[in-house]
């Protein structure tokens, strides 16, 4: 059961974006961004400010929310059967948590992909070309 609850915590880390996990690698990202989002100006627009302000207060609030539920399950109730956790229940979540901290420890390739997906949203059009062809439209099938 006690590694029940540390998988628990560290997935309420994760989902509250704080460190060490890879959470918080997103959460900084995301604050970048919302910050550079001025662009060569000086000040920093309002509306980027209220993104930081609730990227802030998401985090707080997943974290007490996270929290409560995580004390309900695991604390509240001593007195009740324990129940056996086997590997081939257990593998798969630590899995995850070895790949969310594996992606915390190679932040910068993750960062790198995520910032060039970022721009092929934005720019679309070598998509298209790649999947359409050159011409912008489908072949004769």
């Amino acid at each position: 059961m006690a590694l029940l609850e540390i998988a628990f915590v560290c997935c309420a880390l994760v989902v509250a974006g704080l460190p060490p996990l890879s959470g918080f690698i997103a959460k900084v990202g995301l604050l970048k961004s919302a910050l550079d989002a001025g662009g060569s100006q000086d000040a920093v627009p309002l509306g980027s400010w209220a993104l930081v302000a609730m990227l802030l207060l998401s985090g707080l609030a997943s974290i007490v929310a996270l929290s409560r539920a995580g004390i309900r399950a695991f604390w509240a109730e001593p007195d009740r059967a324990q129940p056996r956790i086997g590997l081939i229940e257990f593998g798969p979540i630590a899995g995850l948590l070895f790949l969310c901290l594996a992606q915390t420890i190679a932040a910068g390739p993750v960062m790198r992909f995520a910032e060039a997906t970022a721009q092929d949203l934005h720019a679309p059009q070598s998509y298209i070309r790649a999947v359409l062809g050159p011409a912008g439209h489908r072949g004769g099938s």
